[in-house]
């Protein structure tokens, strides 16, 4: 059994941002995560920091009318959906309709309509139906010599924007959660630790900065992996729940938030504490004053209370101030074997 120190300083929070968890409970949590967190800058790497949903860009897609029906162009072809069919036009001919070969294909296990098409990987393109998804491999091949993948179930969508493509991976959203699907047919759960608090919905792509966006309330970082959440304008950052390996009570009386500042005046930061399922604390008012130079240490005593978990949540943020680290002063605690 690990020693009990009678008074130390512990990580509450850092390796931020952090990431949403939901399918565990808070005391299982690591410093790197949280229960609820909204509002915070998906790019602002290894701070809390203030932040609104970022916006997407709309993906281009070229079309062609020929007669009555719309076409789009992939791969130098023009292609076109007609209920659970697709047909295709001969490469580069884009003002009269010139079958290749048998011109089109139909998809026989349901009867359920084609809602989208666009490209995958280095040269395919991928069909969404409600009941799931085709992949064709080689939509490139200027013979269209074609292979078409059996129905992927576990790819559906409801409707055709709740899916878009950043680097060759699809991107796609239902009231399961939000996927990617690879080339090959790989589909993989990206908010599986965020169970059941996505649902179906736009999905589009903020392309330089490599972030999908569902509707208007998450982000997802395809570089750091990390689920966002977003209500408007609202900040608030919940904590991972300290708790003591041995079971023991134990107590927090003071509060270290490193930070960095760019205002050049004093500022404030607001937090209420929570021992076990108590009820939050009042509400502390840290004064975060100015000081030349970018990153300082905060301290601000608590009223100590004595319980088995400790909690910790910002209910207000200044824009100018970012937070690298949160430690909290304990007594009579033991480290969980994931905090050292």
């Amino acid at each position: 059994m690990p020693a009990t120190e009678p008074r130390s300083w512990e990580v509450l929070a850092d390796k931020l941002p952090p990431d949403i968890v939901t399918n565990l409970p808070a005391t299982a949590l690591s410093t790197g995560q949280t229960p609820d967190a909204t509002g915070m800058n998906c790019l602002s790497e290894g701070y809390i920091h203030v932040g609104v949903i970022p916006t997407a860009t709309t993906r281009i897609v070229k079309t062609y009318t020929i007669g009555s029906d719309t076409y789009e162009l992939h791969y130098n072809r023009l292609w076109r959906l007609s209920t659970n069919t697709i047909i295709w036009n001969a490469p580069e001919y884009t003002t009269v309709y010139l079958p290749q070969g048998k011109g089109s294909f139909t998809f026989s296990e349901d009867s359920q309509t084609i809602i989208k098409m666009m490209p995958i990987g280095a040269a395919g393109l991928i069909f969404f139906k409600s009941t799931g998804a085709y992949i064709l491999q080689n939509a490139a091949d200027p013979d269209a010599n074609w292979s078409f993948s059996d129905l992927i179930q576990e790819a559906n969508i409801s409707t055709a924007t709740h899916c878009v493509e950043l680097d060759g991976l699809v991107y796609f959203a239902n009231n399961s959660g939000l996927y990617s699907i690879d080339v090959s047919g790989k589909v993989t759960d990206l908010s599986y630790q965020y169970r059941a608090n996505i649902t179906a919905a736009a999905v589009t792509a903020q392309y330089e900065d490599k972030l999908i966006i569902i509707g208007d309330t998450h982000a997802y970082n395809t570089k750091s992996k990390k689920i966002f959440k977003y209500s408007g304008s609202t900040f608030e950052f919940v904590s991972r729940s300290l708790q003591s390996a041995d079971g023991n009570q134990f107590s927090v009386d003071d509060v270290i938030f490193e930070i960095y500042r760019s205002a050049t005046s004093d500022k404030t930061l607001k937090f209420i504490t929570r021992v076990e399922a108590r009820d939050w604390s009042k509400e502390y008012e840290l004064l975060v004053p100015y000081k030349r130079g970018s990153h300082e240490n905060v301290h601000w005593p608590i009223s100590a209370d004595t319980g088995r978990s400790f909690q910790l949540k910002i209910t207000s943020l200044d824009s100018t101030i970012k937070i690298k680290r949160i430690l909290v002063r304990v007594s009579h605690y033991s480290a969980e074997s994931r905090d050292k």
